[in-house]
């Protein structure tokens, strides 16, 4: 998810280890950043070629689980990535505009009662319908910098987002 565009929701079954989410990076991401050079794109984002396309002015935000700080995907990151990838301090789901985005989510799944069978259509088509709700995501996006505000003037504290 981005301040200019989304990849689809990408349903994983099992755990994400950094050989799966580099999978996920190569087939999602990168043509998806490179058709916009100013994006900022936040951990459910993900690469394909080609990637001499992209600019460098781009950045990426992802949290810190295990897959997205391995040595592999970092290594994987910088090698076919000319964007940065911006340090995410531990424990800081405030400063994560996908997390508001996750609640909403979760709610929109849960107000449909899926049974299991139904459960991955329906989290996609409602990420389709969030992430097209353009006043929404700019909203999340552009809360950013008091987001970021909160936190300094809290001295590294909670913001309350």
């Amino acid at each position: 998810m981005g301040a200019h565009g989304s990849t689809p929701l990408v349903p994983v079954t099992g755990t994400v280890t950094s050989v799966t989410y580099i999978a996920m990076l190569r087939r999602h991401l990168l043509a998806r950043m490179c058709r916009r050079p100013t994006a900022i794109f936040q951990q459910v984002a993900f690469l394909q070629a080609p990637f001499s396309v992209c600019k460098a002015s781009q950045a990426v935000l992802q949290d810190n689980a295990p897959a997205h700080k391995s040595g592999a995907t970092m290594a994987f990151l910088a090698a076919h990535l000319p964007a940065r990838v911006l340090p995410w301090p531990p424990r800081s789901p405030d400063l994560s505009p996908i997390e508001n985005a996750w609640s909403v989510l979760k709610a929109a799944v849960a107000a449909r009662s899926p049974t299991q069978k139904q459960l991955t259509r329906v989290a996609c088509a409602a990420w389709e319908k969030l992430v097209r709700n353009r006043a929404y995501v700019a909203a999340l996006f552009g809360s950013m910098p008091t987001r970021l505000h909160h936190v300094v003037r809290r001295q590294g504290g909670f913001a309350p987002y």
